[in-house]
């Protein structure tokens, strides 16, 4: 609110509150310890988040971000089935795993980068990435699986159980696996797909490249109107 009379001025900040829900104040930039973009997110709780900036996994206390564990390639996703069992994934086949205590590199089997990962369970895990790259973990170790596409997996995968897993990509490429293999869904066309997150398995959104926001009911993909042309790198809700 800004007030002026004469030459003089004024201003103040209002929070506007509506019963039922939760005000929404400023956001206030944090300290990245590693300095880099950071690239992804995931947590527990407000006092137990990770993300990965760089070639660095973060931490974050409630308080302040620290870095716990990195390596020489780049990080580009993170995900936890808890906070002693968190996976990100990043360039030329990268793939860390943190127990609580300190991070390890794990044998993934592949050289190309790896955008996206997301699991079930600590023992039934998902990473997808460049080339149709898909792979998955059963708590021991680290299997290719056959995505029957070429295209690029560009970072957004999820599942609604891990019989219920969707992966987006170059081209307008959605994969969907039941459990047994991945195929091709039908969907209207669209540029690259970023991002995938659902709220069950008859309720999942998928954004990207263009502004393209597409929903599916269960059935059939229908894209909805966005109202702008960028690219929406990620999407998520409650």
């Amino acid at each position: 609110i800004v007030a002026a009379y004469g030459a003089v001025t004024g201003s103040a900040v209002a929070t506007v509150s509506v019963p039922g829900t939760t005000p929404v104040n400023l956001w206030v930039p944090m300290s990245n310890p590693d300095g880099s973009d950071a690239a992804a997110m995931w947590g527990t709780s407000a006092t137990d988040v990770f993300a990965v900036s760089g070639g660095a996994i973060l931490h974050y206390d409630g308080t302040s971000w620290t870095s716990m564990t990195g390596g020489p390639n780049w990080l580009g996703d993170v995900w936890g089935a808890s906070s002693a069992d968190v996976f990100a994934v990043g360039g030329s086949g990268t793939i860390w795993d943190y127990d609580g205590a300190a991070g390890a590199g794990m044998t993934s089997g592949v050289t190309g980068d790896l955008r996206g990962v997301w699991g079930a369970a600590g023992a039934d895990v998902f990473a997808v990435g460049r080339k149709g790259a898909n792979l998955h973990h059963d708590g021991v170790r680290w299997s290719p699986m056959a995505s029957g596409t070429a295209n690029n997996l560009r970072g957004g995968v999820w599942g609604a159980s891990r019989a219920d897993v969707f992966a987006v990509g170059d081209n307008g490429v959605i994969l969907h696996y039941d459990g047994t293999a991945w195929t091709a869904t039908s969907s209207p066309p669209q540029c690259q797909g970023y991002d995938v997150w659902g709220a069950s398995s008859h309720d999942v959104f998928s954004v990207g490249d263009c502004g393209i926001i597409l929903h599916f009911d269960g059935t059939t993909w229908t894209q909805m109107s966005s109202g702008t042309g960028s690219e929406l790198p990620g999407g998520w809700g409650s």
